[in-house]
């Protein structure tokens, strides 16, 4: 199947086909970058490292302690 433009620029349906599907792959790598671009990852490893070095600094304290964390605001970040 052929069309005709108005210049009579040929347009076969395996070029119609063609312009469909790099559209769907931009699409598809528009929306992986998003969706990356909101991915929290780092805020957990973050969050899992605080964690961990608060465990080691209360386990290498003799005796009692009394430990208070209060979360502070990074930009971007959940702690609001």
């Amino acid at each position: 199947m052929v069309f005709r433009g108005k210049r009579g620029v040929e347009l076969t349906l395996y070029d119609a086909i063609e312009v469909v599907m790099a559209l769907a792959v931009i699409l598809t790598f528009y929306n992986h970058a998003v969706t990356a671009g909101r991915n929290t990852e780092w805020e957990k490893r973050y969050l899992a490292s605080d964690i961990a070095l608060a465990i080691d600094a209360a386990q290498a304290v003799p005796g009692d302690l009394l430990y208070s964390h209060v979360p502070t605001k990074h930009p971007g970040t959940w702690a609001q």
